[in-house]
């Protein structure tokens, strides 16, 4: 997996590590998460980072958890403040005699309140008035209502008007502990569905048509725009099977060519005809990937005509840049939060189903990754100059994680290369030597006639498999993208280079890079 990272300090107390891997969660609650490590003395709200396009941005971190808090009663008002921010150092409670107050705050606060308490007799409201104000301006905002005037009538009046927590008051010594952990739970809480609402928003948002499919072929979700391809409304096709918008042909097809290739490589992407719920036929691009669960998620475009003429380089560029937008930024920051969440609940909970969807969210981080590389670089150099092959390995095996395996640097050629892309290539190459080499694998690099190798004592490649091996997303390894050597491929054919797999001396793989310019030996 290709893994960024950005090391941030703000100054001598507080600095934080950044590993972001955009990645797709394939249940229900579509997201993208990265993760985080932070290293403080003290609170931290905002992280800046840079990310690897070059933007600049502020990532809230749940380092302050803000409480406004509702009681007249000053003496009580403070001892709770008080109980509460010696339970959590992230808790700062601010205070409010009257609803009133309360309010003000909310709409006039720079600083977002993250949980609402109140008592429910005020001076200027009840808590339930006090309530429906807030459901009715701020509807996702915990709000508890903590009042010792308890009863069986007021909790049932509370929790219809949608109280997130109703706590009586018990004057005893966990009462504030209760209280803390609710607020943890519903400030948790809330913060995941605001990510998951996020996430559908940017889908909404999209040109492009999205549907997510359970393993029987049922939608389980689809945008508008997915919607108005077929001439009908979202709703018209929650529950249905696929096959009833694709005439026969297209079903037999998929069941023919496009299912065996989604088993081998987990996506397909081609072009085929759509039916809307009228029975008309339309030309249409389709993307599919096979999910982990059964599953799959596909993202359709229509066509002017099937067998028509291509769009230009331009609009090519141009729905590459926009597709590279939407996955790098507009879908991937609001679903790194999920990872968060993920990895918080492995260290609460041992489930094996969050192993494996922890395994699963790998996965597809691995191909996003992979995937964006592909589409931002493709088959273009931009600086040649001489470059060192064994300074250029050495860099990229840092970037490889491998605690078992040993790389042997066998050359002092200087080649002519974009240095970048040349990094890349043998990030993929040495990648895939331990990927399909196993434990202890050992690689070396060295050189050839007229150009360069990478060779392991791994297993060797097939003979029938050494030209397909290329090809975007093939791979013999179980959870492989195939896209890595495919990322190869387009590097050496930018370069003008030949590149061939063939068998090592030690009897594994062994890939052939020549037709490069050499400057020095």
């Amino acid at each position: 997996m290709t893994n960024t990272s950005a090391f941030c300090r703000f100054d001598d107390e507080y600095e934080l590590t950044f590993l972001a891997s955009p990645r797709l969660v394939s249940d229900s609650d579509t997201r993208l998460p990265a993760k985080f490590v932070l290293h403080r003395s003290q609170k931290v709200v905002n992280a800046y980072l840079l990310e690897p396009e070059g933007r600049l941005v502020v990532h809230q971190l749940m380092t302050s958890i803000r409480i406004l808090y509702v009681d007249d009663n000053n003496e009580h008002r403070d001892l709770v403040a008080d109980a509460l921010e010696q339970f959590d150092e992230r808790f700062d409670v601010i205070l409010e005699r009257g609803a009133s107050g309360a309010i003000d705050r909310l709409a006039a606060d720079d600083e977002a309140v993250h949980c609402l308490i109140s008592e429910y007799e005020l001076p200027d409201q009840t808590g339930l008035e006090l309530l429906a104000t807030v459901r009715e301006e701020f509807p996702q905002l915990p709000f508890i209502l903590f009042t010792g005037v308890g009863s069986e009538a007021l909790a049932s009046e509370a929790i219809s008007m949608g109280v997130t927590e109703y706590l009586p008051k018990r004057y005893e010594k966990t009462q504030h502990e209760r209280l803390g952990n609710r607020i943890l739970d519903a400030v948790s809480q809330s913060r995941v569905e605001q990510d998951r609402d996020r996430v559908y928003e940017a889908l909404e948002a999209a040109t492009q048509g999205i549907s997510i499919l359970d393993a029987d072929g049922r939608y389980r979700y689809v945008n508008d725009a997915f919607a108005d391809l077929y001439n009908c409304t979202p709703e018209e096709i929650l529950g249905e099977h696929w096959t009833g918008l694709y005439p026969e042909p297209e079903v037999t097809r998929f069941q023919q060519e496009v299912r065996p290739r989604l088993d081998e490589t987990d996506m397909w992407m081609g072009r085929c005809r759509g039916m809307t719920v009228d029975g008309t036929i339309f030309p249409e691009r389709a993307s599919v990937t096979q999910l982990d669960t059964g599953g799959y998620v596909c993202v359709v475009r229509p066509v002017t005509e099937l067998d028509g003429n291509e769009p230009t380089l331009e609009q090519q560029n141009e729905q590459l840049d926009r597709f590279v937008s939407v996955v790098s930024h507009d879908l991937r920051n609001p679903l790194n939060v999920a990872i968060g969440r993920t990895e918080l609940l492995q260290n609460e909970y041992d489930s094996e189903h969050l192993t494996e969807a922890q395994q699963a969210l790998d996965r597809m981080a691995e191909l996003i990754d992979d995937l964006l590389t592909l589409a931002r670089n493709g088959q273009r150099v931009d600086d040649i100059s001489p470059a060192s092959l064994a300074a250029n390995a050495k860099t990229s095996w840092q970037h490889i994680c491998s605690d078992d395996s040993t790389l042997i640097i066998d050359t002092d050629l200087v080649i002519r290369a974009d240095r970048c892309r040349l990094q890349q290539l043998f990030e993929n190459l040495l990648q895939n030597a331990i990927d399909h080499g196993g434990d202890g694998v050992t690689i070396t690099v060295g050189s050839c006639e007229d150009g360069f190798y990478v060779a392991d004592d791994g297993p060797s490649i097939p003979e029938d498999r050494r030209e397909k091996i290329f090809e975007a997303g093939y791979s013999t390894h179980m959870n492989g993208t195939g896209i890595g050597l495919s990322i190869v491929a387009d590097i050496a054919t930018a370069h003008g280079w030949k590149l061939k797999a063939t068998e090592s001396e030690a009897g594994g793989a062994r890939f052939e890079i020549t037709g490069v310019e050499i400057v020095d030996r």
